[in-house]
């Protein structure tokens, strides 16, 4: 099971029935190109169309102001949103005016419930709020004072998903294993 699926089936119904007027806070760890940080807004997105009193924000940051800038435009080709449900395409992406350049461009509605930060080490990491779910996408993201600083960050029993299977992450007694790469924060209250 993807964790996809094991965020829309399990997690954020176990979340929802316990913080009904609560805002789902995601960070996500090295954006890269933007499209996985907008396959989780359009996730979430769908997850508030069916619990109406669902909402959510999403940081994604990353070391590289390229990959900053690039996803802030949520400018992609059609070919990359190829694999996306139909039915999603036409509430969440428009096409460009121009047909031949087959470009697509993220709805303005979904771009709005994300933030893009550039940061230099994780020690410029600060937050308001507690994140519900962090996400990892690089390795080199993923070291001992990382996960010690990804410790203060959490809501009780926030979620973090890795890019990969992690010595340090797996054996570290603050998270447990819930699925391949999806651990659950035990904080101390």
């Amino acid at each position: 099971m993807s964790y996809y699926k094991i965020l829309q089936r399990k997690i954020l119904p176990k979340w929802y029935s316990q913080n009904k007027n609560n805002k789902y806070n995601v960070l996500i760890v090295g954006c890269n190109s933007g499209e996985e940080v907008y396959n989780f807004a359009i996730l979430l997105s769908e997850f508030n169309s069916l619990y109406k009193n669902f909402d959510f924000q999403i940081l994604a940051i990353d070391s590289n102001e390229k990959y900053i800038e690039f996803s802030k435009r949520g400018v992609y080709q059609e070919e990359s949103i190829k694999h996306i449900p139909l039915v999603l395409k036409k509430k969440y992406f428009l096409k460009s005016k121009d047909r031949t350049k087959k470009l697509v461009k993220i709805a303005p509605e979904l771009r709005e419930k994300i933030s893009f930060r550039k940061i230099a080490s994780l020690n410029d990491i600060s937050f308001r709020e507690k994140m519900d779910l962090i996400k990892i996408n690089r390795k080199e993201f993923i070291n001992f004072k990382m996960i010690k600083k990804l410790t203060t960050m959490f809501n009780k029993h926030g979620y973090m998903i890795t890019c990969c299977k992690n010595f340090l992450i797996s054996n570290h007694s603050q998270f447990k294993e819930i699925f391949p790469n999806v651990y659950c924060a035990i904080l101390n209250e």
